[in-house]
């Protein structure tokens, strides 16, 4: 069976080939795309259920990419070549499902629409989402990140980043087991929410590392929230946080503004780790703010941890 590469002229439109399937016992089943719908169909000859996908938005542009490839499978389904399988879309099945119901067929197709569009902003939330602290994941980070930062450049505002590690988290895991460090790990997580404002964004970058945006905010005030975290963290209870060397659970925390030198997200994130490499080695729980290596270290860290 030959197949053919159809092109949209307005005789045929991807409406058409969805009223089609609906009305020949193909259903619609879920994808996490919100762009994509997928019918599935018919059985092939091993059995397996034949699924066709096709674009949500129907514009020309977009439907024309797959509209041959729509009819190809569906002509190979339905036993019939693609002119055949053209001509009953546009002359029979259609119409005729037009003239009996069409006010029904297009409620239907926008009840449709807002329950894909649902389930894609929930695929979409779930996405970006650390599972076990609710707080955002890395890849939302830099995504953001480089709104911040084109947003920062073109309106001169300032902008702050940090990134937080749980000091001697991997000892507390090896003496207390995964499920105490998994609380240890929401635990932190809701110190940062508390001390954070409502504009700043917290994430879990990744095992025991956290991060937060700060928009709008020079590296004074990036010190203070900074501060503030190491200060919320380290006098909350945590179980057998009393055995940690510190005699408390603690963190280090690394501090960059953006600044002409810092143009990119690679470089935000390689100098926040660079500050709170800084902040680990001068005796952790600490804040250590970004500066050039040839600089005096800006560090605040509790007089009795200074070694």
């Amino acid at each position: 069976m030959n197949a053919i590469n159809y092109q949209l002229h307005g005789s045929i439109s991807l409406d058409d080939i969805i009223i089609y399937l609906e009305t020949n016992g193909w259903k619609m089943v879920e994808h996490p795309s919100d762009r994509l719908l997928v019918y599935s169909g018919p059985d092939d000859d091993d059995g397996i259920p034949v699924k066709l996908t096709l674009p949500k938005d129907m514009n020309l542009q977009d439907a024309n990419l797959r509209l041959a490839e729509a009819i190809n499978l569906l002509s190979l389904v339905q036993g019939q070549s693609p002119y055949e399988l053209i001509n009953e879309i546009e002359h029979k099945q259609i119409n005729q499902h037009r003239d009996m119901d069409s006010s029904a067929t297009q409620s239907k197709l926008a009840q449709d629409k807002a329950e894909w569009q649902k389930k894609a902003d929930q695929y979409r939330l779930m996405s970006v989402t650390d599972a076990l602290t609710g707080l955002w994941n890395r890849h939302y980070i830099i995504e953001r990140l480089s709104e911040e930062l084109k947003r920062s450049e073109r309106y001169g505002n300032a902008m702050s980043f940090m990134m937080i590690d749980i000091d001697d988290f991997k000892l507390y895991n090896d003496r207390n087991g995964h499920t105490a460090g998994d609380l240890v790990l929401e635990m932190t997580a809701q110190c940062l929410k508390s001390a954070l404002r409502s504009v700043d964004i917290a994430i879990r970058y990744g095992g025991e590392e956290f991060c937060v945006l700060l928009p709008q905010t020079n590296l004074e005030g990036a010190n203070i929230i900074a501060e503030r975290i190491r200060q919320r963290v380290e006098s909350t209870h945590y179980p057998e946080g009393r055995r940690q060397p510190l005699g408390h659970v603690t963190v280090s925390i690394g501090v960059v503004t953006h600044t002409p030198g810092l143009g990119t997200v690679e470089e935000i994130i390689a100098a926040a780790e660079l500050a709170l490499y800084q902040a680990k080695r001068l005796g952790k729980n600490s804040v250590q703010a970004y500066s050039d290596p040839n600089a005096p270290p800006n560090i605040t860290q509790p007089s009795q941890q200074k070694t």
